[in-house]
């Protein structure tokens, strides 16, 4: 009888234990189910809300990669805010002109005038850019001009404020006055470099000459490449002709003072005399630049004048003439710039969220590719529900945080 009941208490007990352990399978069961259902609404909810808010965040991210450009050189947190801002008025103020592209152009600046200051590398860029607008060029091309002009036509008395408004002033000029570009010009002063200002030619003379001379080549690029044989030849011309092209400082005379000498020794040139100019100057190029302009000194003169005297409010003028037609471009980077201000206050959170369902995803990886993947199968459901709550919460908080800007 003892063993009988022995037998049936335990019996009794496994079957106790069978309603039970199917008690908490049901339950297990019915948790994961309500755990999918609340993940997936919540993943839902968070993706909605995360692709409302991913052009602000791009728009801050674009803007962010090219602030690390420039923080690679060595500029701080104050000086990068800075250039941002002078980036957005500019983008603001005139069309072709990106916030991004603008910090980006300034890394070119810094690198090529490595004494300036936060302030000035926001300055230079801005006369830089608002110049490639003026003059149908390219922010990149204009910001590698400027830094290879501070280099050769800066003058010693003035600030590099004083420089960038001048440089600026007169290739916008130049652009103007000779109905080229700022592309093509750029090639030409490219093409003579630093040999007119070491002979103690001007700025507003170099290009007054190129922007002359263009006509009779087929670009200012190749009237440079003429101007600097010119250059190359003008000493050792001058004593072979028995004529002085420089002053008492070894300095090259003006253009138009050495033409006029030509042409009082030599009056219209014939054949014969094309011929002594090329053997005592030694190329064609340089002989092309004189047959050029030999009968437009006074043109030449009144040109370099005029350079020299123009301002940045031409210039500025150039480049809002040409928002026209590009009122849709301008709205454009406007919006992108205010997307960009609410991508910042938004970044963090996504930042943040982005790291955790990163180490989330990692932890599946794992779990995935280890033996236990069976074990693990109910905590990766539950895995997937806090993704959902994840993802959802920064949603929520997004949104609370909108509410509270509004």
């Amino acid at each position: 009888n003892k063993l009988s009941e022995k037998k049936l208490n335990l019996q009794k007990q496994l079957e106790y234990a069978k309603i039970k352990t199917e008690e908490l399978n049901s339950k297990l069961r019915e948790t994961a189910s309500k755990v999918a259902i609340v993940s997936t609404k919540f993943y839902a909810l968070g993706k909605a809300i995360t692709s409302t808010f991913s052009p602000m965040i791009n728009s801050y991210k674009e803007i962010e990669k090219a602030q690390g450009d420039i923080a690679s050189l060595g500029i701080d947190e104050s000086g990068i805010a800075k250039i941002t801002k002078a980036a957005k008025e500019m983008s603001s103020q005139f069309a072709g002109v990106s916030a991004p592209e603008f910090i980006k152009a300034s890394y070119d600046i810094k690198s090529g005038i490595s004494s300036l200051s936060a302030e000035g590398v926001a300055e230079f860029t801005k006369f830089a850019a608002m110049t490639a607008s003026a003059t149908k060029s390219s922010v990149e091309e204009m910001t590698k001009l400027f830094a290879l002009g501070y280099g050769i036509f800066k003058n010693d008395n003035e600030s590099d404020i004083e420089f960038g408004k001048r440089f600026s002033a007169s290739i916008g000029k130049a652009v103007q006055a000779f109905r080229t570009d700022g592309s093509d010009l750029v090639q030409g002063l490219s093409n003579i470099g630093a040999t007119a200002k070491a002979m103690g030619v001007s700025l507003a003379e170099e290009l007054a000459i190129i922007g002359k001379a263009k006509d009779a080549f087929s670009s200012a690029a190749e009237a440079g490449t003429g101007y600097r044989a010119f250059l190359a030849g003008a000493v050792g011309a001058g004593e072979k002709l028995g004529l002085t092209f420089t002053d008492i400082n070894g300095k090259l005379l003006p253009m138009a003072t050495i033409l006029e000498k030509i042409k009082d020794r030599f009056g219209d040139l014939d054949a014969q005399e094309m011929v002594e100019l090329k053997e005592a100057f030694g190329s064609e190029e340089a002989i092309k630049i004189i047959t050029a302009l030999i009968n437009k000194t006074e043109d030449l003169k009144k040109a370099k004048e005029e350079l020299a005297n123009a301002s940045l409010e031409d210039v500025e003028a150039m480049a809002l003439a040409r928002n026209r037609g590009k009122e849709f471009e301008l709205l454009q980077q406007r919006i992108s710039n205010l997307a960009a201000t609410f991508g910042k206050f938004l970044a963090p959170t996504i930042n943040f969220a982005s790291e955790k369902i990163g180490q989330f995803a990692k932890w599946l990886d794992e779990i995935a590719n280890s033996n236990s993947f069976v074990k693990y199968l109910f905590y990766t459901v539950a895995g997937l529900g806090a993704f959902g709550v994840v993802v959802g919460s920064v949603g929520i908080a997004l949104s609370a945080l909108m509410t509270g800007l509004s």
